[in-house]
């Protein structure tokens, strides 16, 4: 048996187990060896069964392979048994998901001067920190990381070095192994928490996303047959501000949403008695490396018209599904859907060259096929302050020699940015502004679609002075 007592003593009086990664990481191969060696099924067991039995089962054999070294250190069971079949120091990370955007693994390391690692936090508050944890050997994180594959069937290997999956409704992994990244680096990933906030329209208004005259006219486009276009950064807010006007769908209306992997929509609303009293349908990909059993965006916006949906949400849009879905919003139907994109404006060219991936047309023809599709644009943004606002709302007019042109209905004006001692932004100030009414052929369209025009005059006309006061 190796002797292990040149690494015991720091150990026991250590509080983390990451202090000291090269004795912790002897150990810990001693006895996950003994474990594969001699009690594979058992391990097999734990990783495929997550009970409380399988878990108590190798958390004994562990405890006995430690005791062949020293009894002393009977307390490194929970580390080791998560290290072997969970995520280690992540695990603490993952608890706290609700407080968290991502985890960045930009390179793995046992945290010596040679191999120090790179692992960084972004909360949902805007602040990003470098942490000190790591992994107590490179061998172990590429472990780890292939674990969190495992859970979904996906396998990373030199025939297929990067993979997007999802580890639940709502945790997106994103992983690569070289040649994709370099050899040093071992694995890089991104674990994306996806957050789907259930706002109220009240609520949306109270924190300064947008004003209720902003609200209210993406309101009236939904329920009018008037398709948008949400764009923005990662992170941006599009999917919460989209919740939170899809819950203004009225009841009788029927709603389909489609996403790819997460479960951002939950639109389902019920009464006292818990009965649901809305006509709404989720439904998602099935991303699967057999080609024959892998689903798409593009097949489901597909299939779904045989549900005769009269709303239809794309969660969101990121290759050649664009081309279906403006398709679809030129035959009657009213879609909602998001892209990642710039500004509201550039929205359109994304969009273009999204579609290019299904069908090339002229470019005239199929930005004007687009701005058909989808006339209104919202840009949200993710500002320094910390706050999401809607940026812009905008208006697709017309399309000229291959450019855009637009009607800016309703945007955010910066004025000033208040900072701390260190030169942070602790604040954005600005107001929200009515710049300009829609244009006749949009008004025409929502009067086709049932409203009147002293609907339209009371939601489009004029400005709110008591809402260009208001400073967010």
């Amino acid at each position: 048996m190796s002797d292990f007592s040149k690494y015991l003593s720091p150990l026991v009086d250590e509080s983390s187990i990451h202090k000291e990664p090269i004795k912790y990481a002897e150990i810990f191969d001693y006895v996950q060896k003994q474990i594969i060696n001699k009690h594979l099924n058992d391990l097999n067991s734990a990783l495929k069964n997550n009970d409380f039995d399988s878990e108590e089962t190798l958390k004994k054999l562990i405890k006995e392979k430690i005791s062949e070294i020293d009894d002393q250190c009977s307390n490194l069971v929970d580390d080791i048994y998560n290290d072997m079949t969970s995520f280690g120091f992540l695990n603490k990370y993952f608890a706290d998901k609700e407080n968290i955007e991502e985890i960045n693994i930009n390179c793995i390391g046992d945290g010596t001067k040679e191999s120090p690692g790179c692992i960084i936090i972004e909360y949902c508050n805007g602040k990003k920190v470098f942490i000190n944890e790591h992994f107590h050997s490179i061998k172990q994180g590429v472990d780890v990381l292939k674990r969190m594959l495992q859970k979904s069937d996906e396998v990373l290997d030199n025939m297929s070095p990067m993979k997007v999956t999802y580890l639940g409704d709502n945790i997106r992994l994103s992983i690569a192994q070289p040649p994709i990244c370099n050899a040093s680096d071992g694995i890089v990933a991104s674990i994306r928490f996806t957050h789907p906030k259930k706002f109220t329209k009240t609520e949306t208004i109270k924190v300064g996303t947008l004003t209720k005259s902003s609200f209210n006219k993406l309101e009236a486009f939904i329920n009018n047959g008037v398709s948008i276009a949400f764009s923005g950064d990662t992170g941006s807010g599009k999917t919460t501000l989209m919740n939170t006007v899809l819950s203004k769908v009225r009841y009788d209306t029927r709603l389909v949403t489609l996403e790819d992997g997460t479960h951002d929509f939950d639109l389902k609303q019920y009464d006292e008695h818990g009965r649901i009293i809305n006509d709404v349908v989720h439904l998602y990909t099935r991303p699967h490396p057999t080609a024959q059993l892998n689903i798409r965006l593009e097949e489901l916006l597909d299939f779904i018209l045989r549900f005769h949906p009269k709303v239809i949400c794309v969660g969101e849009m990121v290759s050649e599904e664009a081309f279906i879905a403006q398709e679809t919003a030129r035959t009657g139907h009213t879609v909602i859907t998001s892209l990642h994109s710039i500004s509201a404006t550039d929205a359109y060219e994304r969009m273009y060259t999204l579609a290019l991936r299904k069908y090339e047309l002229p470019k005239n023809e199929l930005l004007e096929l687009i701005v058909k599709a989808f006339p209104i644009s919202v840009q949200m943004n993710k500002y320094q302050d910390g706050k999401r606002r809607v940026e812009q709302i905008v208006e697709a007019v017309s399309v000229e020699n291959g450019k855009v042109k637009f009607n800016v209905i309703d945007q955010f004006i910066v004025t000033d940015n208040m900072k701390d001692a260190d030169g942070n932004i602790i604040k954005v100030i600005g107001h929200f502004e009515n710049v300009n009414n829609i244009s006749d052929n949009l008004k025409n369209k929502l009067i086709r679609k049932g409203m009147s025009l002293n609907e339209i005059d009371e939601i489009f006309g004029g400005e709110n002075v008591d809402e260009l006061e208001n400073v967010y």
